[in-house]
Formats: structure tokens, C-alpha cells, sequence
């Protein structure tokens, strides 16, 4: 999947966000150099906002979509538009399907 090999890519250098959810540790890196330097910022302000956003609500990580407050959600696509913007749109893509699977298996997250 394109998303997981951009994410093995910002696994190899940057600045670390973790979130502990459900047993599960999840990072996210920002590439040095590989984004203008604007644009990095932004994307990490944008995940420290999703982390959280998500920490007190998220039980499951990629499970419980209910347990999501409507900030998150709007978080998670703005996350999305921020890859679109650094040059990945695949990943973008990706982040978006996501949540559309999710959002379809429960019409109340929508």
C-alpha cells in the first residue's frame, strides 16, 4: 500500500508524534527536507492536533470510528489535504478511503 511505504519513508528521519491507542503505538515522522520547510510545520501542527484530538476518545485505534469526535474526523481529512499538498496524493487518497470504509459501516459517523 502506498500509504504504509510513505510511512516506512517518514519512519526513517524527522521529528516523532506517538499515540498510544488500544495497546497499539502509533508514529508518525515529518521527512527532513523532503517538504518545504512551511509545509512540514503545518503537517506537524496538524498531526499534534489529530493526536490530541484522538487520545481521549479513540479506544481502538482503526476500530472504533464511533468513539470519534466530529473534530477528529475533520482533523483526519485536513491530515489528508495536508499530504496531498507535500507531493503524495496517493497517500492522501488512501487516508480519505479509509475513512469513507469507515464511514459507510457506520452511517452515524458520516
Amino acid at each position: 500500500m502506498e500509504l504504509d511505504r510513505i510511512l516506512h519513508e517518514l519512519d526513517e528521519a524527522g521529528v516523532v508524534l506517538e499515540l498510544a491507542a488500544g495497546g497499539r503505538r502509533i508514529r508518525w515522522k515529518a521527512p527532513a527536507g523532503s517538504v518545504a520547510p512551511g509545509l512540514l510545520g503545518e503537517m506537524r501542527r496538524r498531526k499534534a492536533a489529530l493526536l490530541r484530538l484522538a487520545a481521549p476518545a479513540v479506544t481502538r485505534w482503526q476500530t472504533e470510528v464511533r468513539a470519534w469526535p466530529p473534530e477528529f474526523r475533520a482533523a483526519w481529512c485536513e491530515l489528508a489535504e495536508s499530504y496531498e499538498r507535500a507531493g503524495h496524493p496517493r497517500a492522501a487518497a488512501e487516508y480519505l478511503a479509509w475513512l469513507d470504509l469507515h464511514q459507510a459501516a457506520d452511517p452515524e459517523a458520516a
